[in-house]
């Protein structure tokens, strides 16, 4: 191979910017990280804000409004928590562990964790009820979804978010090929 003097210039600017975007790239994630940090702990002294007003609200409208707080609450730490686990993902820190997964304890646990945040805004959360498997990380796969949930209750002005799935192609999780659920 023979360099002249355009070519080593064209080589050394795209080093030039292959270092630039690597350094912009570790910003990003360094932003992320001390984000979801500085984030985090205002939100946890806000959780033990309202654990201390608990003792304070003795009935009816107020432990509804206690409950609907708590709701949030988690809900925010919850999304602080995603926040730093995309920075993580991105850091290659996170290392997916995929297992056979029934969707339905997936649809279970996002039902419990959201239904409180549709309630407050007037929706219903219904989630339908499925025998799917797929090969999946849990935690990775729950973050996912929970965040289109998440997104569905926050840009749905009234009426229902429905969550559900369904099989493609018709492939059995139990193959080689792995399953696709829509």
């Amino acid at each position: 191979l023979i360099l002249d003097g355009k070519n080593r210039q064209l080589i050394g600017s795209l080093t030039k910017h292959q270092l630039q975007l690597e350094a912009a790239n570790d910003a990003r994630l360094q932003f992320f990280a001390s984000a979801s940090h500085d984030l985090r702990q205002p939100m946890h002294a806000l959780g033990l804000f309202a654990e201390g007003l608990r003792d304070f609200i003795t009935a009816g409208e107020g432990q509804r409004v206690y409950r609907r707080m708590q709701t949030s609450i988690g809900a925010m730490e919850n999304l602080i928590d995603q926040l730093l686990s995309v920075a993580n993902i991105d850091a290659g820190a996170v290392v997916p562990r995929p297992v056979r997964l029934p969707i339905q304890y997936l649809f279970n646990s996002l039902q419990a964790s959201h239904e409180a945040l549709a309630h407050a805004k007037g929706l219903t959360l219904p989630f339908s009820a499925t025998r799917a498997v797929v090969y999946a990380d849990p935690i990775l796969l729950s973050r996912a979804i929970g965040n289109l949930v998440t997104n569905a209750i926050r840009y749905t002005e009234r009426g229902t978010v429905l969550v559900g799935c369904r099989r493609r192609s018709g492939r059995d999780p139990g193959n080689d090929q792995g399953s696709s659920v829509t």
